[in-house]
């Protein structure tokens, strides 16, 4: 019955003290009864094995007068039962709860027995202590064998020496094609200076420029003599410059030289015969110019150049005091024009049209 002790024993830890109530009416019975139950309902009928677990968990008889229990079964889920328990003069009351009837007759009859003799109830027998077992014996570790020596590793054989990359293929600069047109004005060929046209052709390879071009500059008339006669003169030339270009990508300065070669036309003025007369003209040249890409096919030029006349004509009048000077063109002159480039611009400074790649 130890296991019925240790169920008692935690009933009764989980049992609260409540305020003291009136007692409640026990059911008929002989006054000498020390343990009455109430169960209205009927649903524990154990309570009536109450009094006999409580004289065997004693191992006597409860005498008359000793102790006096009441227990009444209160309703509701789980079970509860109510215990008003008197023993010398002192009354205590408590409320217990229990999975089955069974356990509720436990509790209350180990709380009696507690009441009547605190000593009466066996302690549970600790487990018995196996004894432990002998370590089983341990098999002898096998010996291990030497770790055979690392063979040297063998030495790497040379690698043979990279072949040099082959040199990129070097291309020759583009031979490059574009068209000029350029307006300005000229002084020393012309009397009083004149406004004029140039186009032009230009072909460019690297930073070297060869250009072609011609110059139509307008007509303009002198008065030599008192009684009013003179010459209107005007020139037309063809020229060809060779460049060497400074600057590069969007600003070029070819600095140029060449020669030019034309005619320069006399139209005679209040003359009886009014007659044109046509004479050659024969120049050099020193040029410099400025051309500022604006966008891939379009670039803005400007030029100033110098010329030193090798050839100039003279333009005479017959009077009757013999042949009178009418004109005579300076033999050093400047221009100034600007005007813009058309082609392709290649990256390197030049405005190209026709771009032709060659590789050596």
């Amino acid at each position: 019955m130890a296991w019925l002790g240790a169920i008692a024993i935690t009933a009764l830890a989980l049992a609260e003290p409540v305020e003291p109530v009136e007692p409640v009416e026990p059911a008929p019975s002989s006054a000498e009864a020390p343990i009455e139950w109430q169960d209205p309902a009927g649903a524990c009928p154990e309570l009536s094995t109450l009094s006999a677990r409580s004289e065997q968990m004693l191992g006597r008889a409860i005498a008359p007068g000793e102790v006096k229990m009441v227990v009444g079964m209160l309703e509701g889920e789980p079970l509860r039962a109510r215990i008003v328990l008197s023993f010398e003069g002192r009354d205590e009351v408590r409320e217990i709860e229990g999975s089955s009837c069974d356990a509720l007759v436990d509790a209350a009859a180990l709380m009696l027995a507690v009441t009547l003799d605190p000593l009466a109830i066996p302690e549970p027998e600790p487990p018995l202590e196996s004894e432990p077992e002998p370590p089983a014996e341990s098999e002898p570790e096998p010996e291990l064998e030497p770790t055979p020596e690392p063979e040297p590793e063998p030495e790497p054989e040379p690698q043979p020496a990279p072949e040099p990359a082959p040199e990129p293929e070097r291309r020759s600069p583009s031979l490059l094609l574009w068209l000029g047109l350029a307006v300005g004005g000229e002084l020393g060929a012309i009397p009083g200076g004149t406004g004029g046209l140039r186009p032009s052709l230009r072909l460019a390879r690297g930073r070297f420029e060869a250009q072609l071009s011609g110059d139509y500059w307008i007509r303009r008339s002198r008065t030599a003599l008192p009684t009013g006669e003179g010459v209107r003169v005007g020139l037309g030339v063809g020229a060809v410059r060779g460049c060497g270009r400074l600057g590069r990508d969007r600003l070029a300065i070819p600095l140029c030289g060449g020669v030019e070669a034309g005619a320069m036309r006399g139209q005679g003025l209040v003359l009886r015969d009014g007659r044109a007369d046509v004479q050659p003209w024969l120049a050099g040249l020193v040029t410099a110019g400025a051309r500022f890409r604006v966008s891939r096919w379009i670039a803005l030029d400007a030029q100033l150049e110098g010329y030193g006349a090798f050839v100039r004509p003279r333009f005479l009048a017959q009077t009757a005091t013999g042949p009178q000077l009418l004109y005579a063109p300076s033999p050093v002159g400047g221009r100034v024009l600007v005007g813009i480039v058309v082609g392709p611009f290649l990256g390197d400074g030049n405005p190209g049209g026709l771009g032709v790649s060659t590789s050596r």
